[in-house]
């Protein structure tokens, strides 16, 4: 099962920040558990601790991911 990571950046608006990269595969890139990338999807919201890695890995700008904190 895919399951993909959407991060609200507007109150109107979702951005899906993956579009073929599964879950499981976040968590192999970041060394973190399945569980832990679930949470920030259950959340909408990925930690401040982690967002320039998510950057690198997706391509997708700081600002973009986390506008409450860039």
């Amino acid at each position: 099962m895919t399951v993909t990571l959407k991060v609200y950046i507007r109150s109107d608006e979702q951005y899906n920040i993956w579009e073929d990269i599964q879950i499981a595969e976040l968590a192999r890139q970041l060394n973190i558990s399945r569980g832990s990338v679930y949470k920030w999807k259950w959340q909408d919201k990925i930690p401040a601790e982690r967002v320039v890695q998510v950057e690198a890995i997706t391509g997708i700008k700081r600002e973009e991911l986390r506008p409450d904190l860039f």
